[in-house]
């Protein structure tokens, strides 16, 4: 397992510092995590042909990380 990066840090960080709840705090650190992943795809090529293999559902990386946003939170 790998340790947080200072972007998932500073994300939990700052929903803990708004009050947020523990689960607010996890989707933080997660959504966190997320974004550099998908800042690590952006511009390839090859992200459309991935997502075109996936089957029904998102479409483009923006709508999976807001669909994996909002499970996070419905968690």
């Amino acid at each position: 397992m790998r340790a947080p990066s200072p972007a998932e840090i500073a994300a939990a960080h700052a929903a803990e510092k708004a009050g947020g709840s523990l689960a607010d705090i996890l989707v933080a650190q997660l959504t966190g995590r997320l974004r550099q992943v998908i800042a690590s795809f952006d511009g390839s090529p090859h992200i459309e042909e991935l997502f075109s293999d996936i089957g029904p559902g998102p479409r483009s990386l923006s709508e999976y990380a807001g669909l994996y946003v909002a499970e996070g939170r419905a968690t």
